[in-house]
């Protein structure tokens, strides 16, 4: 899914610790043959669970409806410098706050301070949804 969405870097890497993980000689409790089915298998189901059109999405695919592009990444990885620092970026979708927190954990930042800033963000842009939910609701009455 990595290769197909443009993160090959990425994928290489998670084909790497794949394949250290489930190394034969280092033991593992997967049963061989699934291990021998692995190479075509995945790219099979990742095709069919993501860029399948599905008629329950309007005859369109997963990664049509929900896309993931490299300035998404790139957004996320700022994101999570600017949380880091102790600051909120305003600019980043809600759906990209929950990635953002996790590389401003791993970088360091503490996670009670981190953790009350993004949900009271949440939580104030969640209102302001309702807030304007209700003055639609107003002017259509």
């Amino acid at each position: 899914m990595l290769d197909r969405l443009g993160f090959g870097e990425d994928a290489n890497n998670a084909r790497r610790v794949w394949r250290d993980l489930y190394n034969p000689r280092r033991g593992h409790r997967l049963p061989p043959p699934l291990l021998r089915l692995f190479g075509r298998a995945v790219p099979e189901v990742v095709d069919e669970i993501a860029f399948q059109p599905r008629r329950s999405l309007g005859q369109r695919a997963l990664a049509d409806v929900i896309p993931f592009r490299r300035e998404d990444q790139v957004a996320i990885r700022r994101g999570a410098m600017q949380l880091a620092a102790g600051r909120l970026p305003a600019e980043l979708p809600p759906r990209f706050l929950v990635s953002a927190s996790a590389i401003a954990l791993a970088s360091g930042a503490p996670a009670t301070e981190l953790s009350n800033r993004v949900v009271t963000h949440l939580s104030n842009l969640a209102a302001a949804e309702r807030n304007q939910s209700r003055t639609w609701l107003a002017a259509v009455a």
